[in-house]
């Protein structure tokens, strides 16, 4: 036979059983989907935590194994949502009322605080203390005041949302943070309860994203302008305006949780983006430099109080922008992980320092000691 031939019918019979392996992986996975969807139907006391991460490891297998099995498993999502009105993921949680939250294990671990299975020793307690006293000293020696700012989950204001099969604790580890650091001598915000009591009349957390909404963060810094001895307008002396997230230009949201299951320009549309009128919303930084390294300061000259603030803080922290800057006429903010604490405290010279760590990044306070290390002086 011809050497050709020969080589064509061999590449024929590879491809062939590539072929074959293909179909076997999608048709495996097609009738693993549909057992796990039939199961969950059937038995109301099947986990659906546990279905999601077997439905998960699936799904990895199958990206894996296929080119492009990424988009087919974003379809297969989409049609499991519009047939089913399920969500299976192993990142987001399908509350109800259509409400979505974060079950991340990854990037914190919400669940965990929520139901009160990860509380801190006191060892681990008194570590971050003894920093925080560390950091509130070197502060108080230039005649700058300290607060760690600590914004609530989601699911902690609204659990009403929550899934039955996962209990609330009476008092989460932050909470209990919270309360050990104050007793030390730390200033710390958690405005925990204001939000609770605010709730029923204001919708505070954008239902699709893991984040507070300007509502809620108009709230949070009141009972910060509270702790720095500063008045504020209370929420329901102020004008909301009402808006639809999708209508917005710019907006702080992204409904980062529709997003991670791709749903959300198809079926996750339907938000709101409230604001109080008239906060600050001229974002124009001023970006400094320190070292060959930049932050930003925001300037407002219709502030209603003079001062200079520093924002170090997570992504919630991008949210306090508005309302903070309508209080004060300077405000710099940049990262908790920024390595460029002292240069900054160095340069900028504020009267406060806020520190902000929503709650499921609260155990990141066992850093605080070197966010404003002096690389230069060692202290």
């Amino acid at each position: 036979m011809d050497r050709m031939v020969r080589e064509r019918l061999r590449e024929f019979h590879i491809s062939t059983k590539v072929l074959l392996g293909l179909l076997f992986l999608i048709a495996a996975f097609a009738f693993v989907r549909m057992v796990l969807m039939l199961f969950g139907v059937r038995t109301a006391s099947y986990d659906t935590t546990a279905k999601a991460e077997a439905t998960a490891q699936v799904e990895a297998m199958f990206q894996t194994a296929l080119p492009g099995a990424g988009k087919m498993a974003k379809m297969d999502t989409m049609m499991t949502y519009a047939l089913t009105g399920r969500i299976v993921s192993s990142q987001v949680l399908q509350g109800e009322d259509g409400w979505l939250f974060y079950k991340t294990t990854t990037d914190g671990d919400p669940i965990a605080d929520y139901t009160g299975t990860n509380a801190y020793s006191e060892e681990e307690m008194a570590a971050i203390l003894s920093q925080l006293l560390e950091v509130k000293e070197q502060l108080r020696q230039n005649k700058q005041m300290l607060i760690v700012f600590l914004p609530p989950n989601k699911e902690s204001i609204y659990a009403q949302y929550m899934p039955d099969q996962y209990v609330q604790a009476a008092e989460t580890r932050t909470d209990q943070l919270a309360n050990y650091l104050s007793d030390g001598g730390i200033r710390v915000v958690n405005p925990k309860e204001t939000l609770l009591s605010y709730r029923d009349d204001y919708q505070l957390y954008y239902k699709y994203d893991t984040h507070w909404n300007l509502l809620g963060s108009y709230l949070g810094i009141c009972d910060l302008m509270e702790s720095m001895e500063v008045e504020m307008t209370p929420l329901e002396q102020c004008e909301i305006e009402e808006r639809m997230l999708a209508d917005q230009d710019y907006s702080e949201a992204s409904d980062d949780l529709a997003m991670l299951i791709g749903l959300r320009d198809l079926f996750f549309t339907d938000d709101t983006d409230p604001r109080v009128k008239g906060t600050f919303v001229s974002f124009q930084n001023q970006v400094k430099d320190v070292n060959g390294l930049p932050y930003s300061v925001i300037t407002n000259p219709n502030a209603h109080h003079t001062g200079k603030v520093l924002l170090l803080g997570d992504s919630f922290s991008s949210y306090m922008l508005s309302p903070l800057c309508t209080e004060f006429d300077s405000v710099a903010y940049g990262s908790i992980e920024t390595e460029q604490g002292a240069e900054i405290l160095a340069d900028y010279a504020p009267d406060y320092v806020i520190l902000e760590y929503v709650e499921r990044y609260s155990e990141y306070l066992n850093e605080v000691g070197s966010l404003f290390a002096d690389e230069h002086t060692g202290s």
